[in-house]
């Protein structure tokens, strides 16, 4: 049977009881200064609980044009591999305005957050704006300075910057683990210009080059696992495995998928819940 975090949780309280029961026992045989000692109280009960659970919100980004169903396949199984994780969703408007459930959000104390961008093909200088705004929701929120991104193909730039960005700045939390599937950090093949993604994710833009000059600054404790289709048309694997000259501190691993499925395939899946070290 597999041990889940509610069943730790009240083991954990039922020890704290009855060491709380032992301790005021035997303080009736002790004298006066003994008698003082404090019992734990329910608040400190709650403390010593939540001091063992795993609050450390994992961040979806989706690709370019992505949707609301991108990371669907990959959260359910996670979902079904611990029933203490759940997912929640921070909806980016084309204005900016971030828009989501403060009451949703609480209640989930492992939390699986999907960031979504109404306009999928903004700049990743925009989707970088707008993912710090998000982040410093969640860190709020969550009480928490650490998260771990996910990322799909353009949302591996976007995370990129904000881990090279942010990492060490207090005001935002930094990423522990950085998961890229198919992301074009050189680039994708796709030539043609009709939105300020395309012109970013062109293989000479101004955005990948900038991103390469500054690879020196990507930490180097952050561990990447980036993942790539051995039948990807649109990212090329040199392109895909772009982070190994950023940090020696990464994983690649190829996978018979296309650009669109790469997300879906289940292998791929429990590889990044392995590398995230969820189990």
């Amino acid at each position: 049977m597999r041990i889940t975090k509610k069943m730790m949780v009240t083991v954990i309280v039922a020890l704290i009881l009855v060491v709380t029961a032992l301790m005021y026992q035997f303080t009736g045989s002790q004298d006066k200064s003994t008698k003082d000692a404090k019992i734990i109280s329910s608040e400190k009960i709650e403390e010593a609980v939540k001091t063992t659970e795993s609050n450390t919100p994992t961040i979806f980004i989706h690709g370019y044009k992505g949707t609301l169903r991108t990371f669907e396949t990959m959260v359910k199984e996670f979902e079904l591999k611990d029933e203490d994780k759940s997912m929640v969703t921070i909806t980016v408007e084309p204005n900016g305005k971030l828009v989501y459930s403060e009451e949703a959000l609480k209640q989930v104390n492992d939390p699986l957050v999907q960031l979504y961008f109404k306009n999928g093909t903004a700049s990743v200088d925009d989707q970088l704006t707008w993912m710090k705004a998000a982040m410093k929701v969640i860190a709020d929120i969550y009480d928490t300075k650490s998260i771990n991104i996910v990322a799909h193909s353009m949302g591996g730039l976007v995370g990129t910057k904000y881990i090279m960005e942010t990492y060490n700045d207090k005001n935002y939390p930094k990423a522990e683990k950085f998961v890229t599937l198919a992301s074009p950090i050189k680039g994708w093949v796709k030539y043609v210009i009709t939105n300020p993604a395309e012109e970013d994710l062109h293989p000479n833009s101004a955005a990948l080059a900038g991103l390469y000059s500054d690879r020196n600054e990507f930490p180097k404790d952050v561990e990447v696992f980036s993942a790539y289709g051995l039948q990807d048309t649109l990212v090329s694997v040199d392109s895909a495995k772009g982070l190994k000259e950023f940090t020696a501190n990464i994983i690649t691993s190829g996978y018979m998928d296309n650009h669109s499925y790469i997300h879906e395939d289940i292998e791929v899946i429990d590889s990044a819940y392995s590398f995230l070290e969820f189990n």
